[in-house]
């Protein structure tokens, strides 16, 4: 059974889901990650979403998916959600403000056309900022998979990163040439 939540206060029931979606409002609450580890102890899934509530949409800056997939790989969460694929308003090709969400574009994709016959779409970046930040986590973890040592390596990769307390687009693109340069080490050794 799956359940997503939005606080944390019914702590004591998410045991019994095997899949429990926190709201990323609460990724920064001090016992989040002992519940994730405890989870994970009892292989349990947890995963974190995002709708327009917990995410200002246009006023996001670009590397702040990246940054919270970081973090979220650094907890040891099983993955991420992302509310909703194609939230959109009424005349979507006019106003991107919902109607219920803070001010804020809260699409991935805009339709091209829309009629009630027919609606292509097409990706937004914040779609494919998404897509190569998940991309990034795969690349993660195949590193990691490789042995022991690269599993080191990249502990302390993510490690390093979660404690850097620097502003985020630095962060961010440094952990990207880090990836990189971990990468090129362990997968063509010198010699």
């Amino acid at each position: 059974m799956a359940m997503a939540v939005n606080r944390l206060h019914a702590e004591r029931y998410f045991d019994q889901f095997d899949d429990l979606s926190v709201s990323s409002s609460q990724f920064n609450q001090p016992n989040m990650g002992a519940i994730v580890q405890h989870r994970a102890d009892l292989g349990l899934s947890t995963t974190f979403y995002t709708c327009g509530a917990t995410a200002g949409a246009l006023t996001n800056e670009p590397y702040d998916t990246p940054d919270f997939f970081y973090r979220l790989y650094q907890k040891g969460a099983n993955g991420y959600l992302r509310w909703a694929l194609d939230a959109f308003t009424d005349q979507p090709l006019v106003d991107t403000y919902h109607w219920k969400f803070v001010a804020g574009d809260e699409s991935l994709i805009y339709p091209d056309r829309l009629s009630d016959e027919v609606m292509t779409v097409q990706s937004s970046v914040r779609f494919q900022i998404l897509i190569e930040s998940y991309r990034k986590l795969c690349a993660l973890e195949v590193l990691q998979a490789l042995s022991a040592d690269a599993e080191e390596k990249v502990n302390a990769l993510i490690t390093a990163y979660a404690t850097d307390m620097t502003d985020v687009p630095s962060r961010v693109a440094q952990m990207e040439r880090d990836i990189s340069t971990l990468a090129s080490e362990l997968l063509m050794p010198a010699g």
